[in-house]
């Protein structure tokens, strides 16, 4: 990733605990997005940030902003909420933490070079799902072996796009190598999807040997 200069340091770490990190912010941080050749979004719900520990930086989002000076009638006191997402080394993203950054610790804010970096691991598998919300000029690359070697499911209301959502995730991988891809369409609604490039079955024209079934299914 870019070079983390002391003009990106947005301030340092005050608490550390399982569930979050703490971090208080300097006092001529102004918590709007910034540009200076750059894009920077300090604060920012969702935004990134990152901490350097040893050989390696760890990326955080942000998921909580407060200004802990104006319960007390002072405000200008601002801190962060940030949960620890993985390390970047060697210009690779790993999720999960070995080791949580130390009190003191300084944090950096990201630009769009760094969040490129912390985004592009997996980018020579080409198996996208979309782009970031919050950053629309990157997509998010999986590495698509740890995605399929996992149970997946998708939820949302009736019309929302989980058929679509499902049909554009298989039409991605059904062209990788050793990619056998079987769907038990029980409402006929994936046959245009891969009518052109699957072999879609009516249960109709399926013939079961006999002693494949118990006795139940016989009778």
């Amino acid at each position: 990733m870019s070079t983390l200069d002391d003009a990106k340091i947005i301030g340092s770490v005050y608490e550390v605990s399982n569930s979050g990190i703490s971090v208080i912010l300097n006092d001529d941080v102004i918590i709007k997005p910034m540009a200076y050749g750059n894009t920077y979004k300090v604060g920012q719900i969702g935004s990134y940030v990152v901490m350097p520990e040893s050989d390696r930086s760890i990326i955080a989002t942000v998921v909580a902003c407060s200004d802990m000076g104006a319960r007390e009638g002072h405000p200008g006191k601002r801190s962060l909420q940030v949960k620890a997402l993985g390390t970047l080394q060697t210009g690779r993203f790993e999720r999960g933490l070995s080791a949580l950054p130390v009190i003191g610790s300084q944090v950096y804010m990201t630009d769009d070079a760094d969040l490129r970096a912390i985004f592009a691991t997996y980018r020579g598998s080409n198996f996208s799902l979309g782009v970031l919300s919050n950053f629309d000029q990157e997509r998010l690359y999986l590495d698509p072996n740890k995605f399929f070697s996992k149970h997946i499911a998708v939820f949302g209301s009736t019309g929302s796009g989980k058929s679509s959502t499902v049909a554009s995730i298989l039409q991605k991988v059904q062209h990788f190598d050793n990619t056998h891809v079987v769907m038990l369409d029980m409402h006929g609604e994936y046959a245009p999807a891969f009518r052109e490039s699957g072999n879609v079955l009516n249960i109709t024209d399926l013939e079961l040997p006999y002693w494949l079934m118990n006795f139940e299914e016989l009778v």
